[in-house]
């Protein structure tokens, strides 16, 4: 591998007592180590299972023009949207680049602090992915609904994205620096649901031990974040600060091609105006909705990177 590529970062001054605090915790505070209070949770029908607030078309008129169980059904469907994006953001953003670390190991261009961190931020995502299997399973099974999308925003956008750059280098830079921004952010997305007292008690102490989790992987990755970046050459740079931009910009982006897949899949005459109403207006939709302009977990990635917050902002 070429010098302005490499990854080396042993001799990095990063942040060993932040890493070995969060990995000293980890075999007691990490979720997946209590994982049965959330399976042993009764399934409430009468609960909502999302917020009308994240879903991305309810201010249409034809969205209040619905009867109740239409709505009903359409929020259970915007559990299992947010879940399976969850899964495909895991699998094939997150993990990945895990996994670029650890190897990295073998090569002895990480410390044992940065390579066992990353294996316990790995087993945690891993954990995150079988709560969304489980939590989605739970609706489709109680709510008689057989969803199954799978075309999503993000991970559509960065996967195309890193497939095109033009040499593995850059793409591995690519894949870490998308792992960094997603852990982030993923924390002012799930600030949203940890909110939403009303929501379906499985779903909502889902919700809350996966930001648990991911505050954790927030430091983790801000540290991986800098001490990568700063032992890149000005081309490696670029793609790194290229890279998390595109996430950072893409995030909280409507997934209309999941939601019109459910609408396809629950093949009813009665959302058949709000269907259309969303067809129509796509574009502005997938421009303008933002979920929300929380950016906390970004603006610590920001800041650990040194970067102009304001420049973000004036975006």
């Amino acid at each position: 591998m070429s010098s302005h590529s490499s990854l080396n970062i042993e001799a990095r001054d990063y942040s060993k007592e932040v890493i070995n605090r969060i990995s000293l915790g980890w075999s007691t505070e990490s979720e997946v180590v209590n994982s049965g209070r959330i399976t042993r949770l009764s399934f409430i029908t009468d609960a909502p299972d999302f917020i009308e607030e994240m879903i991305p078309f309810s201010m249409f008129d034809e969205w209040g023009e619905l009867e109740n169980q239409e709505k009903n059904d359409l929020l259970s469907a915007g559990w299992i949207i947010y879940q399976s994006n969850t899964i495909f953001i895991e699998t094939d953003l997150v993990t990945p680049a895990c996994i670029e670390i650890i190897r990295s190991r073998q090569d002895n261009l990480v410390g044992p602090e940065m390579a066992r961190s990353m294996a316990e931020a790995m087993t945690d995502e891993g954990y995150h992915t079988l709560l969304a299997i489980l939590t989605c399973d739970a609706v489709r099974v109680n709510r008689k609904l057989s969803l199954f999308p799978k075309d999503f925003h993000l991970v559509k956008t960065m996967n195309n994205y890193i497939s095109s750059l033009d040499s593995e280098w850059k793409r591995r830079v690519a894949r870490i620096a998308t792992a960094c921004c997603t852990e982030n952010h993923i924390t002012d997305y799930l600030d949203l649901l940890a909110q939403a007292s009303s929501i379906q008690p499985m779903f909502l102490t889902a919700v809350n031990a996966h930001a648990k989790d991911e505050w954790n992987h927030g430091s983790q990755f801000s540290v991986l974040a800098r001490d990568i970046y700063w032992s890149l050459s000005g081309d490696g740079k670029k793609v790194f600060k290229d890279t998390v931009e595109l996430v950072a910009n893409n995030f909280f982006r409507a997934d209309l091609e999941a939601w019109l897949a459910v609408f396809d899949q629950l093949d009813r005459k009665s959302l058949d105006k709000l269907r259309k109403k969303i067809k129509t207006n796509a574009i502005d939709l997938q421009k303008d909705v933002e979920f929300t302009n929380n950016n906390r977990g970004l603006m610590k990635l920001y800041e650990n990177l040194d970067w102009d917050w304001t420049k973000y902002e004036q975006r």
